[in-house]
């Protein structure tokens, strides 16, 4: 429990900095844009690349992958069936409220949280790969489809998946991880520096958002989606997805603890 907090702690002192940057306009929307791109572009990529090198291929996909899919398939379904017979949502909004219910923040905050939380920054991977990988050229699929009043065509949802820098970084790592034994630290040691901006960046630039961005609930996106699908899709990931994971979770772990 001391371990949790001081994690915790840990993450909430960056973020406060960034805060307190901010008031005190050492750092501005600028500084936050270039803090968020810097992360998104190239310390994010690089630290996934250097994860991934360094953890075994068996613990990318393991059970807390089947976990990540579990909860999703869970919430994602119990959303679809109200939206759908409650508010006889059309496809584009479905796919929307899905996102909402099921995607989660994998990056900005679950990487940090990985690392001083849990201990173990590569227990993010999984999720990242199953949000990277499959969610979001499906739904942008879709979208796609819904748009244009067309079938989906996964073509240029797999162009724009592979223009996604941190869809590149997560590939690159999972073939890094299958010849992890063959790379040599002199290779991994530059662009584990890199990554190591990354975690950083991501707090301060959010510190810098709570202080310089707009207020919850005072307006801008509030307002735009403020209907009966996004809210319940945005309440419906909270019990649904956790519960699944954890239910989930907890049958991978007894099938793969089976003698063979």
């Amino acid at each position: 429990m001391v371990g949790v907090l001081e994690g915790f702690g840990t993450i909430a002192v960056v973020v406060a900095l960034g805060w307190v940057l901010a008031h005190l306009g050492v750092l501005d929307t600028a500084a936050q844009n270039l803090l968020s791109r810097l992360a998104f572009y190239v310390a994010s990529p690089a630290l996934l690349i250097v994860i991934m090198a360094r953890t075994p291929i068996s613990a990318i996909f393991s059970p807390n992958l089947v976990s990540s899919f579990g909860s999703v398939i869970v919430t994602v379904a119990i959303y679809l069936a109200i939206a759908r017979w409650r508010w006889r949502a059309p496809l584009g909004e479905m796919v929307i409220g899905g996102l909402c219910a099921a995607y989660v923040n994998a990056g900005n905050l679950g990487l940090p949280i990985a690392l001083y939380v849990l201990g173990d920054i590569s227990l993010m991977a999984p999720t990242l790969l199953m949000q990277l990988l499959v969610l979001t050229p499906l739904a942008m699929a879709l979208l796609d489809a819904d748009a244009r009043g067309q079938r989906p065509r996964l073509g240029p949802s797999l162009r724009r998946l592979v223009r996604n820098p941190i869809t590149v970084g997560a590939l690159i790592g999972i073939l890094a991880s299958l010849v992890r034994d063959r790379i040599p630290e002199v290779v991994l040691q530059p662009i584990q520096l890199v990554g190591n901006m990354a975690v950083p960046a991501m707090l301060i630039a959010f510190g810098i958002s709570l202080r310089l961005g707009p207020r919850p609930g005072s307006g801008g996106s509030w307002g735009v989606t403020s209907g009966p699908s996004s809210g319940s899709s945005s309440s419906s990931s909270r019990w649904p997805r956790s519960a699944s994971a954890t239910c989930s979770s907890g049958c991978a772990a007894r099938r793969s603890s089976r003698p063979r």
